[in-house]
């Protein structure tokens, strides 16, 4: 099973927030806030792009919340 749609583990590392790079998680948790950046396995991909956003939305989660723990899956 993978983390982000493991309800026990994200509830006891205090996790409400998983970022998903590439592929979407397979499941969903309730209470759990899901963002996901698509970005391709290729030699041509732009990660700059896709990292610049990403560092975005972990700041906002960590200006809203504080120290707000966010899972990026990959």
């Amino acid at each position: 099973m993978s983390a982000t749609a493991n309800a026990a583990f994200l509830q006891r590392e205090g996790i409400a927030n998983v970022l998903s790079v590439g592929k979407s998680p397979a499941a969903r948790i309730e209470n759990v806030i899901y963002e996901r950046l698509s970005l391709t396995d290729e030699e041509d991909s732009d990660i700059t792009t896709v990292m610049n956003k990403a560092c975005d939305i972990i700041d906002g989660i960590a200006s809203a919340q504080g120290k707000g723990k966010v899972l990026v899956h990959c």
